[in-house]
Parts: C-alpha cells; sequence; structure tokens
C-alpha cells in the first residue's frame, strides 16, 4: 500500500539494528527488493548498514540509489586520503551498472 502511493523515493533499510552498528545485512533485503520493484516504479534507495565496496556491488543492480551513512562519517574521521579512497572505491564498483 505504502509503496503504490509513495512519490519521490523509497527508502529501503537493509538491516535490522543502529545505524554504524557492526552488523551483517539481512539476506531478506534481497528478496524484499525485488517484489517492490514488482508494484511500484518509484525509485528504491537502500541503506543502513551499508559500509564497503562489496556491500554496493550487493545492491547496485536492485536499487536505484544506496546510502552510505556511517561509514563516510568514519573515513572522514581517519583522514582526507582515506576518504577520497574509500569514495573512488564505492565509485569504481558503481561504474558498470
Amino acid at each position: 500500500m505504502i509503496a503504490k502511493q509513495a512519490k519521490g523515493f523509497l527508502y529501503c533499510v537493509s538491516r535490522k539494528g543502529v545505524t554504524g552498528f557492526k552488523g551483517q545485512i539481512d539476506d531478506r533485503i534481497f528478496t524484499f527488493l525485488k517484489e517492490l520493484k514488482t508494484v511500484t516504479s518509484t525509485p528504491l534507495a537502500v541503506g543502513f548498514g551499508i559500509k564497503s565496496k562489496e556491500d554496493v556491488e550487493k545492491f547496485k543492480d536492485l536499487a536505484d540509489g544506496i546510502v552510505i551513512g556511517s561509514a563516510i562519517i568514519t573515513k572522514i574521521d581517519e583522514g582526507k586520503d582515506k576518504l577520497e579512497d574509500f569514495l573512488k572505491e564505492i565509485s569504481e564498483s558503481l561504474k558498470d551498472k
């Protein structure tokens, strides 16, 4: 019902817990995103726990947007070079999309 009425984009949470937690992505999110695409044309953004190139690669073909929050804050704290390297790595993993 929400998906059919949504405008803008739908933010899909990739796992239970709090942001910044070092937990696993819930595998059920992949099925959920596939099912959601069958009932809405609203763009899907996925986030919450996305912290690596590998995580981004898991979602790049299922979501229209990928939200990375705490991992970027961590890289900012580690310094400009670490942040630039991280963003370059993420960007490279999205190029074939």
